[in-house]
Formats: structure tokens, C-alpha cells, sequence
């Protein structure tokens, strides 16, 4: 789904029947040699009419699978990009706080002007220089 943006709105159209869907997914899944759970599966979601929470559904089930597994997903937002050391200190500093195996993706964001924003789950760790300057805003405005 990730590298066919054509197969997936194939996938969501309205223009497909049912049965042209399931076509689809047993040919795909036969040349692709996903097991017949799979291909059941996705024939299910077609017969339901729920093909279009495939990502989310997809998304949950690595995310349980992460969970069972002692990993955990970290998405480090930076002005610039890290480093490879700077890297591994943060997704360090992230396992020794979740007590986890960490997964990182990194994310550049210019407008954070500095520092780091880490997101691990429903956590989020601002250290970026906008948020800083923010707090400051806010300590002047009201003693002021």
C-alpha cells in the first residue's frame, strides 16, 4: 500500500464491485505469496465494506505487535538533521525513560527553530527552542 498510491485508491473506489475487488486482492496475494489468511482477510473487509480502514487496521495490528515485542514507536522532530550519534543518544535516552526498544523516525521541521520534539506514544518531550521562547511569552505576560 505504501509504494501503490494507484492500488489503494483502486482499493477505496466506488467504481469497483465487490466480486472485481476480490479478483484483485486473490491475484495480487497469489503472486505476491501472502498466506490465504491474508487474502481472506482482505476478501472479508471487501465483503464488509470496511477495505477503507486497511491502513489504520494495518497501523494497530504493528503497533500491538510492537507492544508484545518491547518496542516502542519515537517520531524525533529537529530544525536540522541529527547526526547519526545524536541519533543514537536520543533513541537511548528514549529507552532508559520507556523502558523499551525504540523505533525511530526523525522528522526535520524548520520551525521549531532548535532543540528537539520527541513523541513516543501519547508522550511528548518539547525541548525545541519555539516551545522555550513560548514559556518565556507566557512568564512575562503574566508578571508583567
Amino acid at each position: 500500500m505504501k509504494t501503490s498510491p494507484e492500488l489503494v485508491q483502486c482499493l477505496i473506489s466506488p467504481l469497483y464491485s465487490a466480486a472485481d475487488l476480490k479478483k484483485i486482492i486473490v491475484s495480487l496475494t497469489e503472486k505476491t505469496g501472502a498466506a490465504k489468511t491474508v487474502q481472506d482477510f482482505l476478501c472479508l473487509l471487501v465483503d464488509k465494506k470496511r477495505i477503507h480502514y486497511l491502513a489504520d487496521i494495518i497501523e494497530s495490528y504493528e503497533d500491538l505487535t510492537n507492544e508484545a515485542f518491547g518496542y516502542a514507536k519515537a517520531r524525533v522532530i529537529t530544525a536540522t538533521p541529527l547526526s547519526n550519534q545524536d541519533q543514537e543518544h536520543i533513541k537511548s535516552s528514549l529507552e532508559s525513560i520507556t523502558k523499551k526498544k525504540i523505533l525511530l523516525s526523525s522528522v526535520i521541521d524548520p520551525q521549531i527553530i532548535g532543540g528537539v520534539i520527541a513523541e513516543v506514544g501519547d508522550k511528548i518531550f518539547d525541548g525545541s527552542v519555539r516551545n522555550q521562547l513560548q514559556k518565556m511569552k507566557e512568564t512575562l505576560i503574566y508578571k508583567g
